[in-house]
């Protein structure tokens, strides 16, 4: 397929640039945070805002969950606890997507488990996002899929065989998804972007962007 639907904008080589804005849990667990976050991207050009979520009592060991966590940035004495303190509930994000409306911004997420689909598919999120530690979770893929709704797929850390069997599963089933180009260091130092990589990419499967971890706004521009 040579184009995306998401929310109604098209993505293709002919149309203009989709800008997403990646707010993730910086909001630091501050529903009134998050919104700041949401109007700056709004004025600042995106399409798109996006967040996190996980059920963090299946992702990780029990063990793990109840680590201590002393760091000056915790927000709790566990992980776990931490962790959980950055999740908003239904009816955050319920408020969240009513304030996305009102601005006109898309809002959408990253779900990394089967019980965050079920959750997000509940809020009725237009289109998901597949972390690149996900692109070969196929299992994941699939149940996402099943919401018949757009992904984008990162593609960090991968090796083109992952990426093409990956393409060809979702082309298998009949997905509308892109592909983005992305280095999982943060930050990515300037020499590791290799942005030709895209047009090798493109070779794969033809919708295709970028996810940027490097500082400032120089390459994505």
């Amino acid at each position: 397929m040579e184009k995306l639907i998401l929310d109604g904008v098209e993505i293709s080589n002919d149309s203009s640039c989709y800008i997403i804005a990646e707010i993730g849990h910086n909001h630091q667990g501050n529903l009134e945070n998050c919104k700041k976050l949401f109007l700056e991207a709004k004025l600042s050009g995106a399409n798109a805002v996006k967040l996190q979520k996980r059920n963090n009592k299946k992702l990780y060991t029990k063990s793990f969950y109840n680590s201590p966590y002393n760091n000056p940035n915790s927000y709790g004495e566990t992980y776990g606890l931490h962790r959980e303190f950055l999740e908003f509930n239904r009816d955050q994000y319920l408020e969240l997507k009513k304030y996305a409306k009102e601005i006109k911004i898309t809002f959408f997420a990253t779900p990394f488990d089967f019980d965050s689909v079920d959750f997000l598919e509940e809020i009725n999120l237009p289109f998901y996002k597949i972390a690149s530690a996900d692109l070969t979770n196929l299992p994941l893929i699939d149940y996402v899929s099943k919401t018949n709704k757009p992904l984008i797929l990162s593609t960090g850390m991968s090796l083109r065989k992952d990426i093409q069997e990956t393409s060809d599963f979702l082309n298998n089933k009949g997905s509308q998804f892109a592909f983005l180009h992305c280095n999982s260091t943060y930050p990515a130092p300037f020499q590791d972007i290799h942005l030709n990589w895209m047009s090798s990419l493109q070779e794969i499967h033809p919708v295709i962007g970028y996810s940027g971890h490097e500082r400032g706004i120089a390459v994505s521009t």
